[in-house]
């Protein structure tokens, strides 16, 4: 009994192992498509640069729209572009910019999208988020929205090689993603009815 249950440990741990390379190879390192246009842009909140990287492609004419999701309740967009060191942004790019305040987390940000989507008649957006948080994006993005078109904006950072507390903080919260994404790939595949 004994043996079975130590080559079963052995089992799991090379299937999460073999998981873990899987994911890794799906984390995209840049944006593959980065001059086609879309009906619009997203930009998930969290790590710096997401939101500076958005408007950079909205100026650039990539969309005629934005939106940020999961914005703080009572966080203005004067607020935002000043934390970004955004300043003097013509009239015409922060009118097309819009805060959802409502989405806390991927999912509800695939719901929040969702919404947004439908009530602008959105076919295809351009998602700007993390590069190791855009797998789980992705998936959460076509449960919701199977039919939307969606090309992946990658935000990619600089690792300090050197500082051993910035590598372990960055590997925990790596396998912590991949732990994430391995709940809902199973929960986007689990449940097809």
């Amino acid at each position: 009994m004994l043996f079975i249950f130590k080559h079963s440990i052995k089992a799991l741990l090379l299937l999460w192992l073999a998981g873990l390379v899987y994911f890794n190879l799906l984390v995209p390192q840049e944006a593959h498509d980065k001059t086609s246009k879309t009906d619009a842009i997203v930009v998930l909140t969290g790590s710096k640069q997401r939101i500076a990287i958005g408007i950079n492609l909205l100026q650039e004419g990539l969309a005629p729209r934005l939106l940020i999701s999961g914005v703080r309740p009572g966080v203005k967009l004067d607020s935002i572009l000043k934390r970004n060191g955004i300043q003097n942004l013509p009239t015409n790019i922060s009118q097309a910019i819009e805060l959802d305040h409502q989405a806390y987390d991927t999912f509800t940000n695939g719901i929040q999208t969702q919404q947004w989507v439908k009530s602008h008649n959105i076919n295809s957006i351009r998602l700007v988020t993390a590069n190791y948080h855009m797998p789980r994006s992705l998936l959460v993005f076509s449960r919701y929205m199977p039919q939307l078109q969606v090309i992946a904006h990658p935000v990619t950072y600089d690792l300090d090689w050197q500082d051993w507390r910035h590598m372990l903080a960055h590997a925990s919260m790596f396998v912590k993603e991949y732990m994430k994404y391995t709940v809902v790939f199973f929960m986007r595949f689990g449940s097809k009815k």
